[in-house]
């Protein structure tokens, strides 16, 4: 399998995380996997090496002799298959918002809940994989498929998550709405940063004046902090369907345009509470709206049991079959 995906602080880390999870799926069947991206986070870097992938450049690849592959996989809105060099059998393009005139690929794949036909009319002949029964999930979120959610009376730990990168300063937004939480609220905090985020130092600062508050950098195991976690507040990114197959609490507002749909159609499924634009929300509401679901058990127990519906886990799975059967294998 080769992979074109790219990563950095603007673009973030979700479309090379998300191939992750495919790569993964791929390498546990006994295949082997390239990453092709231009100046990837070490982080990035790193988890790809440690599955067993190789990484390189698109200078690199196209030096080399063509590499035998079975498959290409092409995941971001600046790519396509002529990006990457010589062809391979079967093209798997990853989309979010059908924003492209057309799309030349054997396979198309948008896991957000928003994700139409209507959407891709007129603009590609590919095998459309849709909706969130095709989320690509990584190995340490869904091998915990049947792990049950309990729900506390109040809400006693808080993880914030907004993105790999977080260029829109979302984070800075966040702790100060930490500063502002009613004092009976007793609540430890986690504050995920992501590996592509260029501000750790100056988000350690704030943070060490706040009781209770932990910045954890570039965590491997992003499943175990869900799970540690009473409720969450995120980004609308890829993040959202593990959080939804963790049954988790979510508060959720975009960080950019191409998340307001996921974030409204995972609302409409009664699965997140979307507070909108993340660049529009104060740190007065943010704070407001995580006292107020933090104290309402219900409200906490319908969103963790409407958002567990929404994904079932198997999506890398789903995914890798319809990459067989283009393939012509079992």
């Amino acid at each position: 399998m080769v992979v074109r995906a790219d990563a950095g602080a603007e673009l973030g880390l979700g479309h090379a995380m998300r191939c992750l999870a495919l790569a993964q799926g791929w390498i546990d069947a006994g295949g082997t996997a390239v990453l092709i991206s231009q100046d990837p986070p070490p982080p990035v870097a790193t988890r790809w090496v440690a599955e067993g992938a190789t990484v390189m450049s698109p200078a690199q690849y196209q030096s080399i002799s063509a590499q035998p592959a079975d498959c290409m996989v092409v995941d971001g809105p600046h790519l396509t298959a002529d990006t990457v060099g010589p062809g391979a059998p079967s093209i798997l393009m990853i989309d979010d918002d059908g924003g492209r005139d057309r799309y030349d690929c054997d396979l198309l794949l948008n896991q957000n809940p928003s994700a139409e036909p209507a959407l891709y009319a007129g603009k590609t002949d590919a095998r459309l994989l849709l909706g969130t029964d095709h989320a690509l999930l990584r190995r340490d979120i869904r091998e915990w498929r049947d792990w049950q959610r309990p729900i506390a009376p109040v809400a006693t730990s808080l993880l914030i998550t907004f993105g790999g990168s977080d260029p829109g300063c979302h984070t800075e937004r966040g702790l100060k709405a930490l500063a502002l939480l009613p004092e009976d609220l007793k609540i430890a905090v986690r504050v995920l940063v992501g590996g592509g985020n260029p501000r750790l130092a100056e988000l350690r600062e704030p943070a060490a004046h706040l009781s209770g508050v932990e910045i954890i950098h570039d965590a491997r195991d992003v499943g175990a902090l869900i799970r540690r976690s009473d409720m969450v507040l995120s980004a609308a990114g890829s993040t959202l369907w593990e959080l939804a197959m963790l049954a988790t609490p979510m508060l959720i507002g975009s960080a950019v345009p191409v998340e307001r749909g996921p974030a409204q159609a995972l609302a409409a499924r009664g699965g997140a509470m979307n507070l909108g634009p993340l660049e529009q929300v104060s740190p007065e509401t943010l704070a407001a709206s995580v006292a107020e679901l933090a104290r309402d058990q219900g409200r906490r127990r319908a969103l963790s049991e409407a958002a567990r519906a929404v994904v079932d886990g198997q999506g890398v799975d789903r995914v890798l079959g319809a990459m067989a059967d283009r393939l012509g294998r079992t």
